[in-house]
């Protein structure tokens, strides 16, 4: 059950098959959201890209960044 208290903004970006519920953080360079996927509940990460970035090494620090995570084994984190 989501809690009612978890609204979405205006400003959120859409994914498909993914409902952003609410803003859990942000930092420099990414937003947390709340989010759900059919009757699960997950916390969702968005990188912020400026103009000034290259793709080239965004690309490069996503894959790095996914590498790490597909490493971690939890039973608290979804398969």
């Amino acid at each position: 059950m989501i809690p009612s208290s978890w609204t979405s903004a205006p400003d959120q970006p859409s994914i498909p098959g993914i409902q952003l519920l609410a803003e859990i953080g942000r930092g420099l360079h990414s937003v947390v959201y709340r989010a759900t996927r059919g009757t699960h509940i997950y916390a969702v990460k968005i990188p912020r890209i400026t103009s000034t970035q290259s793709p080239t090494l965004l690309a490069a620090q996503f894959r790095r960044e996914a590498s790490a995570l597909a490493l971690v084994h939890h039973p608290g984190l979804p398969a």
